[in-house]
């Protein structure tokens, strides 16, 4: 269960930790390839539901695909 958000998201909120580790990452789709960093957020709830260690893509959304702030990412994004 992947959590994607963009980078206008990751610096507004409090979902990451100053010192929590961010490693550099490529990847691929329809599109060609992108950079993007990866992490893991301790804990997402979603209604009744909590998830934890859940691995999170931080997207610069160059073309703001997610109309942030209105969507802020994307939640199973594989």
């Amino acid at each position: 269960l992947p959590l994607m958000v963009s980078a206008d998201c990751a610096d507004d909120s409090s979902l990451f930790v100053q010192n929590k580790k961010i490693f550099d990452t490529q990847v691929e789709g329809v599109g060609g390839s992108r950079s993007m960093q990866l992490t893991v957020i301790k804990e997402v709830r979603f209604g009744p539901y909590k998830f934890k260690k859940v691995p999170c893509y931080i997207l610069d959304d160059d073309y703001n695909m997610f109309n942030y702030p209105s969507i802020a990412g994307l939640l199973g994004n594989d």
